[in-house]
């Protein structure tokens, strides 16, 4: 999501929490969908939004063009990045670092 937003949308990470009180008795259910590209397509921010081509001039005046780069790829270093001691900012949902940016 944050490539094909320009860091506009970003994943996030699931957590689950404990119940609020007097909901400990009830049964929680969830409803997830993953959903990936094919390991061969190549990840770039989608223009189709003006919040993410203004997001992408913005980058681009600053020198932030984005690299071309696999969904194979990408998901081989973001799981690296985590395996080797990475931090959020540069594995969790965010790309260089640019966590902060909108």
């Amino acid at each position: 999501m944050v490539k094909f937003t320009a860091g506009v949308l970003r994943s996030n990470i699931h957590r689950v929490v404990s119940p609020p009180h007097g909901q400990e008795h009830m049964t929680r259910m969830s409803l997830v969908y993953f959903a990936r590209p094919e390991d061969d397509v190549v990840l770039k921010a989608l223009e189709a939004s003006e919040m993410v081509k203004t997001k992408r001039e913005d980058q681009r005046r600053e020198g932030l063009d984005d690299e071309e780069i696999t969904a194979k790829d990408w998901i081989l270093r973001r799981a690296l990045g985590r395996r080797v001691g990475g931090d959020y900012a540069t594995s969790g949902g965010t790309e260089a670092g640019r966590s902060k940016q909108f």
